[in-house]
């Protein structure tokens, strides 16, 4: 059981970061990157920073808590990753712990907790497991990746992600995001439960 702040021992953790305040951005090779996103996961890990840091220096070499960062773009993965440039000194020793990846460079890999940006505010992407189209094979490659994304935490699951994958639509074309936000909203004698961030912060 990972007793840290904002986790508190819960297994699943869904983060609304409502499209209203942003949405993501084409980049120019044809990858999306959600500003709003990275944020939310700079306040996740903030709060998580002193507590694991103090959890990890008492473990012993090879025990300590690991956080994989992961999402299905890499223009987010960059995104994220100069975050955490940016805010190393803040950060302290959690950083060396976290390790960021796209779902498919993530494969095979676990870490005891996992945070899954879903980037996309307006259309599923690559997390689409029904419509096709004329340049991607959506449905296999959503399944896959969907797959791996939401099998990779052994402790706790937090998914970043706007109200477009817990929405009626989402139901069809991304039933795994929308089944986890339907835990969390039960929140399953706490061990699961929903939180949104704003520019204010994570509530």
């Amino acid at each position: 059981e990972l007793d840290y702040p904002l986790i508190e021992g819960k297994n699943m953790i869904w983060l609304d970061v409502p499209s209203a305040l942003n949405q993501e951005v084409k980049n120019g090779k044809a990858s999306y990157f959600r500003e709003l996103e990275v944020s939310a996961i700079r306040e996740l890990l903030l709060k998580l920073a002193d507590s694991v840091s103090r959890a990890n220096a008492d473990r012993e070499e090879g025990a300590a808590v690991e956080i994989g960062i992961t999402t299905g773009y890499n223009a987010q993965r960059r995104k994220i990753e100069i975050m955490l440039d940016e805010n190393e000194n803040e950060l302290g020793a959690i950083r060396r712990y976290i390790q960021v990846g796209t779902v498919d460079s993530l494969q095979g890999k676990e870490f005891d907790i996992v945070i899954l940006s879903a980037v996309r505010t307006r259309e599923y992407g690559f997390w689409n497991v029904i419509d096709k189209t004329e340049e991607w094979d959506l449905p296999r490659a959503g399944r896959q990746r969907t797959c791996v994304a939401f099998s990779r935490a052994k402790k706790c699951m937090i998914v970043v992600a706007s109200e477009l994958f817990r929405n009626k639509e989402a139901k069809v074309k991304t039933p795994a995001f929308a089944e986890f936000y339907k835990r969390c909203e039960e929140k399953r004698d706490g061990r699961c439960c929903v939180k949104r961030f704003d520019k204010g912060g994570i509530v």
